[in-house]
């Protein structure tokens, strides 16, 4: 009696252990990926700043170097001067927080890529081989700021003549990809920079350690050129160094997405039932020996 009533216990455990969702994560060991498209995306024209092209198909990403000739008064003291005629342009997109942070819930993150499709590209200095970043936005108006967005709104709002800019601040670079002359249409992929993966920022916007305002992706923050930040000037040290990039990507149903990898994460209740059950099962065999 004492065999069965100990045989039952590991039985009745055993079948506990098999049909908890835990169980089935617990003993899953192969990797799993995970696709994310984004909520919003679109990009900003500097050609257009104040014209919103969100909605077409595509997003461009830019550093071209303008007409340079008619400088903006005044000149600085250190002898930069600024020019109006900078056609960059910038990509925004913005993944679901909720939604990764339930498909990603007792997973540990192994990596995350943006993949996007290159339908073209015009490299205006083929010598040189130019990046296109990553970044963090860190701030905006609201986590709701991309829909709408035009090139001037990404400036401070300015009450004196109730311009309502959304205020966008950007952080570091979490992922590069080179261009170079190679401009064959096909999927370019982002993962990390020199200092950052992006895997550690889609981890910051899953346990809540960040609040998700999203990536830029942009190639005009580089070289001699410092940009007046969110502003619609630039401040040209040497126009002669423009790198002189344009890629156009698809956006549609397919493009571009987030690729996160992920392994299982051992949760409490399930180790718990996995040696409840291994104890039952000892000392069942323990009773039949003796």
């Amino acid at each position: 009696m004492k065999k069965s009533k100990a045989l039952l216990l590991f039985l009745l455990l055993g079948m506990l252990l098999s049909l908890t969702p835990a169980y089935a994560r617990y003993n899953q060991t192969d990797s799993e990926t995970i696709l994310f498209y984004p909520d919003d995306i679109l990009y900003v024209d500097r050609n257009q700043p104040t014209t919103y092209v969100g909605g077409e198909s595509r997003v461009i990403i830019r550093d071209w170097f303008g007409e340079v000739t008619d400088p903006i008064p005044p000149y600085e003291a250190d002898g930069t001067h600024y020019y109006d005629e900078v056609d960059a342009a910038r990509a925004y997109m913005r993944f679901n927080t909720a939604d990764l942070t339930s498909a990603l819930n007792g997973y540990a993150i192994e990596s995350a890529t943006l993949v996007m499709y290159l339908n073209g590209m015009t490299d205006g200095n083929p010598a040189k081989v130019e990046d296109i970043n990553v970044r963090q936005v860190t701030g905006a108006s609201s986590e709701n700021y991309i829909p709408g967005l035009t090139w001037d709104l990404q400036a401070p709002p300015k009450p004196q003549n109730s311009y309502q800019g959304r205020d966008i601040t950007f952080g570091d670079v979490f992922a590069t990809q080179s261009f170079g002359t190679n401009s064959t249409p096909g999927t370019r992929v982002w993962t990390q920079s020199d200092s950052h993966t992006l895997a550690q920022l889609v981890g910051a916007w899953k346990g809540g350690n960040v609040t998700n305002y999203g990536i830029v992706l942009e190639n005009d923050w580089d070289g001699g050129w410092q940009e007046l930040v969110n502003a619609t000037l630039y401040s040209v040290n040497n126009p002669g160094e423009m790198d002189e990039l344009e890629t156009i990507f698809a956006r549609g149903d397919s493009y571009p997405y987030l690729r996160v990898k992920v392994s299982v994460v051992p949760e409490p209740a399930s180790c718990l039932l996995a040696l409840l059950g291994m104890g039952a099962f000892g000392l069942a065999a323990k009773r039949r020996r003796a």
